[in-house]
């Protein structure tokens, strides 16, 4: 399982007692370890093509391992498994799409990551502001109001600010491209659909709030510049899109922040339908175990409502269940947020076996092209040579996790 949350201990303790309490009710013995995402990457990849390989593995890109194991490796048909856990009903639909292949189920969704937005209510207060915007020409005006400069009319402090860390552009971008009424592929996967207008509108609305409205700092291109820690030092007002680990953070960080901090869900275009992304990921068993009964049983265990809210409640994650982002522990005003969000959100990574080389960063085409833009370049020449390499990295169907 990779790390999760700022607290390695609190995640090694729940672990420990699930594990423990399994034991206790069925026999079975789990062994676990916790890694990081590069350590995960690494052992998936050899997992999946005939390496050791894990009984039961916490995954990601997972219609790239299913394809890179031909069916003899990497993660197993556990359709069975869904449905006993409650199918399609149970779970928030574009959480589905990571793990759903031609119709059968590749793995468990559980944890989950939607964007929301971040806000300071003082800064609010302060400006005289009683509404959250709920669409874009909402958000600018806000922003304005928002917005700080000094004498020499440089931003001190960002009315809303692009999420963004180590320069890396496409998660926020993918927001805005579903605030648009878009997304980077259509819904079968068959076609790139970030070309048409209302993809170039994303691109030009990020655009202009630095350049025309300039109510976000220019700094974002800097690859040392981060939107979170932005916040915590109070030289941003809104953030445009964050985890709900981004309250784990502020209280670690920032506990001054904690209390006049709100979230609500994302504005859009017309204040209405998509207006982010969710990126799941699935517990899975792996076609190599020779354990499948006993990985069946852990996965109805960890995977059940009971056992996602004592874990992700311990580790401050939201969940792929709905009924377990209606525990108590998400009631909070903060917290509150992430199902509504959730609702209103699509996919953020396309279920096609070579979405990561398409979105690898730093040199990945998507990221390439976005980095061009904010730097300057054209926007319709970066997203017409992006087209074209993406569109040759889809038909040559070549899976590379690099």
């Amino acid at each position: 399982m990779q790390k999760y949350g700022n607290d390695a201990s609190a995640q090694d303790k729940v672990l420990k007692e699930m594990t423990e309490a399994f034991k206790e009710e069925t026999g079975i013995t789990v062994n676990y370890s916790i890694i990081d995402w590069g350590q995960a990457l690494t052992k998936l990849t050899l997992a999946c093509t005939g390496g050791e390989a894990p009984d039961v593995a916490d995954a990601y890109f997972t219609s790239s391992f299913v394809t890179i194991g031909q069916g003899k490796y990497g993660p197993a048909d556990v359709t069975n498994v869904f449905e006993e856990l409650g199918g399609e009903d149970a779970y928030f639909e574009a959480a589905i799409d990571e793990v759903k292949i031609d119709g059968k189920i590749y793995g468990i969704p559980w944890r989950m990551d939607t964007r929301a937005m971040i806000y300071n209510k003082a800064h609010f207060e302060e400006a005289g502001i009683t509404e959250v915007p709920t669409t874009y020409d909402e958000l600018i005006e806000v922003a304005k109001k928002l917005t700080k400069t000094d004498a020499n009319g440089n931003i001190t402090r960002s009315g809303a600010v692009l999420p963004v860390g180590d320069a890396r552009f496409d998660q926020g971008w993918f927001s805005f491209l579903a605030g648009h009424g878009t997304s980077v592929m259509n819904e079968d996967y068959t076609e790139f659909t970030f070309g048409g207008q209302e993809g170039i509108d994303a691109i030009q609305f990020m655009l202009d709030l630095i350049n025309v409205h300039k109510v976000c700092t220019a700094n974002v291109i800097d690859p040392s510049f981060n939107s979170s820690t932005e916040y915590q030092a109070e030289k941003a007002s809104i953030v445009l899109g964050a985890n709900a680990d981004f309250m784990t953070a502020l209280e670690a960080n920032a506990p001054q922040l904690v209390d006049v901090t709100g979230s609500a869900v994302m504005p859009s275009l017309t204040g209405e339908g998509p207006s982010s992304v969710v990126f799941s990921a699935p517990i899975c068993i792996m076609n190599s175990t020779k354990e499948r009964a006993a990985a069946e049983e852990w996965l109805k265990y960890f995977c059940s409502k009971e056992g996602q809210i004592k874990f992700c409640s311990s580790v401050n994650l939201i969940n792929s269940r709905k009924d377990v982002m209606e525990d108590e522990f998400y009631s909070s005003d903060f917290m509150k947020t992430y199902p509504e969000q959730a609702e209103r959100a699509i996919y953020g990574d396309p279920a096609i076996p070579t979405w990561s080389q398409i979105d690898a960063f730093p040199n990945g085409p998507l990221n390439t092209m976005l980095t061009n833009i904010v730097g300057g370049a054209d926007i319709q020449t970066e997203v017409d040579n992006c087209l074209k390499q993406v569109q040759e990295i889809y038909d040559k169907g070549e899976v590379d996790l690099g």
